[in-house]
This record gives structure tokens, sequence and C-alpha cells, in this order.
């Protein structure tokens, strides 16, 4: 959101300040040199620089102003206020594994691209079906996330229902890991194969989900 210079925030030290007043002081390595693209007279580069403030409203967000100064004349510069709102609860298991792909999958097809010049890669997200009867989902025993202490953990399975268990270093949050069925977009992907096209996909086994078995609707897992 813009705000005017004289806009009065409060910084993390809890003191009152005219958001033009916040950056003067910050140290070079603060401000980083970014394009904005061609325009009508060549190249826009501005310097960019952030700096976190406290909520306006919010505890469960962090806020910051940003700037945005002319690198031919530094003394116009342009603000605006920007929210992080926090997480109230985890993204499920199959979103997460569709924004891993979402990442991994491009940094393999550069490094493809780089290695076999000329020829065309792409990456896809896959859905994985499983079946809702598997009894790996009565018996989680795929270590995932990150390590906590025993009192941690327990607070966290309480709270948001996890599963569980002791791993070398600490306590972990288990999940199934049911037997794949189906990959969704089986027909996709060959039809990317026959068009010369390689195809990085069906990454950490693929989005996990159950189908319908009138409609076929995936519902994530």
């Amino acid at each position: 959101m813009a705000t005017t210079r004289n806009a009065t925030v409060v910084t993390r030290w809890s003191i009152d300040h005219p958001v033009h007043e916040i950056f003067p002081g910050l140290p070079r390595q603060k401000w980083k040199r970014r394009s904005c693209g061609d325009g009508a007279h060549g190249r826009r580069i501005f310097d960019r620089a952030r700096v976190e403030v406290r909520p306006w409203h919010r505890e469960d967000s962090r806020h910051w102003v940003l700037a945005r100064r002319s690198v031919s004349r530094p003394e116009e510069i342009s603000y605006c206020i920007a929210a992080d709102p926090a997480l109230t609860t985890p993204y499920p298991l199959d979103v997460l594994g569709a924004q891993t792909q979402g990442m991994i999958g491009p940094l393999l097809v550069r490094a493809l691209r780089g290695a076999l010049p000329g020829r065309q890669v792409a990456a896809l997200v896959t859905h994985t079906v499983v079946r809702s009867g598997d009894p790996a989902f009565e018996r989680p025993t795929k270590l995932v996330g990150q390590v906590y202490s025993r009192e941690v953990a327990h607070v966290l399975a309480r709270k948001r229902g996890w599963h569980i268990a002791k791993d070398t270093t600490g306590w972990r949050r288990v999940v199934p890991s049911p037997a794949p069925e189906t990959i969704v977009e089986t027909d996709t992907v060959r039809a990317l194969l026959s068009s010369g096209t390689l195809v990085v996909c069906a990454g950490g086994g693929g989005v996990p989900g159950t189908a319908d078995r009138d409609t076929g609707e995936l519902t994530g897992v």
C-alpha cells in the first residue's frame, strides 16, 4: 500500500517515526539495485530497501516500510507499507508437495537446459492417486519436517492432531506413506514426450490425493 513520506509508523523499538526519517541512516548494503524493465527513456533502475516496523492492527503479522529511490535523482523516493500475515495453521501436506515441485522443478529444468542445449525441457506438477483405505493411513511412519524437543513435539501433537515419533536427534512429525495407484497427468506427460520434450515430473512421489469413484474429483491428503 502506497503511503506518504510523512506517514508515521512505529519502529520495532517502539519509537514513532515519519517513514522518510527511517531510511537515511541505513547502511549502503541494505539498498539493493533493481531493474523495473524498459521505459520510454530506456531501462528503469531503482535502489530499493525495507525496514521492519511494528504491525498497525494485528500481532499475528509482520509489517515493513518499503522505499524505492531513483538512481539518477536520489532525492526522489516513494514509500509503501507491506504486510506478511502469519499462518494460523500449517499448509496441508498435498499443498506443500505441490509447492516443493514448483520450487525444485524449475531448478532442474535450468540445469538440464544448460547440459542439453536446444532440447525442450518442462517441469510438470503431477498428482498421484492413492486409496483412501490404504492401511498406511492408520500407521504413519514417514518422518517429515523439522526436529523438535520432546516437550514441543507433544504440544504440537495435541494442538494440531499430529502423529510424532522419535528421530535420532529429537522428535518429528510422522505422516502416512500410502502406495501410489496412478498418476493423473500420465497422458499429459506422454504428449510432451512424444513432442520431444524432456519432462521433469512426479517430484516427491507426486501430490497425493484420493479420487471420487463417481466423478474422479481429487481430494488432497
